[in-house]
């Protein structure tokens, strides 16, 4: 027998009118050191509850969950000894620790779940199975993962425009050209451009042209979800013999790259490459590998 925890995920506005929805689930599997999570969340809805909703917060939470799922530990403290010891992120311990920190915020995690399955093991898929029946169950009027909406990306717009004038944009990676808005085997996420040769190359634009070094909070959201996004490319695109490469491209002047540097290095950490499509060596690098890509597909063909 195999047995598992699940918490929901839910947006509590005001706990004396104890009004709330349900925009999420988290689950744990200890003994396969599974965890599994998803958010979704209309803010239209949301807002209909109350005007307080902030995406910002859920984003943070997407984020923090991916990252410590990456991380495969979480440190906290010990309520009997006082010290500080590090934990599976799949345990009992760290969903007992998520439900505590959160219990003061608009967005909280509700009581622990208990399931068990016959099996004596499950794997990543079932789990996954699993975690989508609870969203189903649960989530009330839950919508596909999307992205918060932003206004239109200029970088975003300008990176088509320079494909689109050499006739490098297509409408499926099975073209041997780019594919904007790009989804990877149906996958939750759409990328914001992709080419495929064989292996696949995944492009996310993070515009930093309004960005200002008194709001790095805005850098961090948004730098969240790409790391989000490319993290799971990589876990289920990538293959060892042809790994998938990614790569953020970022627009940003010579004053914002000495103003944002240390978060720029941060972002090195997340991708392949970092191309600044700002500067003309950036520019070129990022033609450069579309070219290659380009080259491989034809080189393919022919042979």
């Amino acid at each position: 027998m195999t047995r598992g925890y699940f918490s929901i995920i839910r947006f509590v506005p005001d706990t004396a009118r104890q009004e709330q929805i349900n925009i999420g689930a988290i689950t744990v599997f200890p003994t396969q050191s599974i965890i599994e999570f998803d958010v979704r969340v209309s803010t239209k809805r949301a807002k209909c509850l109350s005007e307080s909703f902030d995406n910002d917060e859920v984003d943070s939470l997407r984020f923090f969950l991916q990252r410590t799922k990456d991380s495969g530990q979480f440190s906290l403290v010990d309520r009997e000894s006082g010290e500080r010891k590090c934990v599976p992120v799949a345990s009992l311990d760290f969903l007992s620790e998520i439900i505590s920190r959160r219990s003061l915020s608009t967005v909280q995690c509700g009581e622990i779940g208990v399931v068990e399955f016959s099996a004596s093991t499950i794997n990543e898929e079932q789990a996954r199975k699993f975690l989508d029946d609870l969203i189903q169950r649960y989530v009330i009027y839950a919508s596909p993962i999307k992205e918060k909406a932003e206004r239109k990306s200029r970088l975003k717009t300008q990176i088509k425009h320079d494909l689109s004038k050499r006739d490098l944009i297509g409408d499926s990676l099975e073209g041997g050209k780019v594919m904007q808005d790009a989804p990877l085997a149906n996958f939750r996420w759409k990328y914001d451009f992709a080419i495929k040769n064989g292996s696949t190359k995944v492009f996310e634009t993070l515009d930093l042209s309004k960005i200002s070094p008194n709001n790095i909070q805005a850098l961090f959201n948004a730098a969240g979800i790409k790391y989000m996004k490319l993290s799971e490319a990589t876990i289920y695109f990538g293959d060892a013999h042809d790994p998938l490469k990614t790569y953020i491209v970022y627009s940003a002047g010579p004053d914002k790259i000495g103003e944002l540097q240390d978060e720029l290095d941060r972002l090195n950490h997340i991708t392949d490459e970092l191309i600044n499509y700002a500067t003309p060596e950036g520019k070129q690098r990022f033609m450069e590998i579309i070219d290659e890509s380009i080259r491989g597909h034809t080189q393919a063909q022919v042979i």
